[in-house]
């Protein structure tokens, strides 16, 4: 009988936590030896939520550095304010939150992940600090009510589908140092009538316009020196 026990036991399965300590209603995982906490899933956030610098556990300050993988993912959200300390936005931290329509990033964030704001269909306006290095593929895919943006100089180029979908996109400003205008970057932004590409631009990718069937007014500068297949294919400029 002790043996038909032992067997059983081997084979059921272990529950381990999502997360290492929950304060003030928001989860989060530890790193013990450098005193940082990172934002993380475990409950049903909804409404709206203020991330602290910094938190306090068993006798412990932890600083509050990233908000973690899928850490706020297809939850209700309506508004969230991240703390000064905050450098890491992970992948999907808030896809799927469709009811998000204020998001308030701080100046020394550095990274904001892939899909990571994928399918907040109700943000219409969001200003990245020009402390951000790095916008993952994805990141704003199908945000529909997205209107305008600000890309800061802090950028060297635009990944795959990072405004893919966002069908309100009317204003969009990029600063001389991007690049590279990633595949699909902005496919089916049907509300684009101008667009001003940089000097500094010398790759276009795959897709980067297609569907945006209201751009008239587009300049393509001298130093491109490579335009990919269907850049701008349904656009005005088929020819290209």
């Amino acid at each position: 009988m002790k043996k038909v026990l032992v067997a059983i036991l081997m084979f059921l399965p272990m529950v381990v936590s999502a997360y290492d300590v929950e304060v003030d209603g928001i989860y989060y995982n530890l790193i013990e030896k450098a005193k940082i906490a990172e934002v993380t899933s475990g409950g049903n956030y909804e409404g709206d939520i203020i991330i602290p610098s910094s938190i306090d556990y068993d006798g412990k300050t932890y600083t509050v550095e990233k908000i973690g993988d899928d850490a706020f993912s297809y939850s209700n959200l309506y508004t969230i304010k991240l703390a000064s300390s905050i450098t890491t936005i992970g992948n999907r931290a808030f896809r799927g939150c469709w009811k998000l329509k204020t998001v308030i990033l701080p100046q020394g964030l550095l990274y904001i992940g892939e899909d990571a704001f994928m399918g907040c269909s109700t943000l219409s306006s969001i200003e990245i600090p020009n402390t951000v290095t790095t916008i993952g593929r994805c990141a704003f895919l199908d945000c529909s009510e997205l209107s305008s943006i600000v890309i800061p100089n802090s950028i060297t180029q635009l990944n795959g589908s990072v405004f893919q979908g966002c069908k309100k996109l009317s204003s969009v400003i990029l600063p001389n140092s991007i690049a590279e205008i990633g595949e699909s970057s902005f496919m089916g932004c049907i509300s684009l009538l101008s667009f001003d590409i940089p000097n500094s631009v010398t790759y276009i990718g795959m897709s980067a316009f297609a569907g945006c069937k209201g751009l008239t007014d587009i300049v393509i500068p001298n130093n491109v020196t490579f335009i990919a297949s269907w850049a701008f294919s349904n656009c005005v400029f088929r020819d290209l």
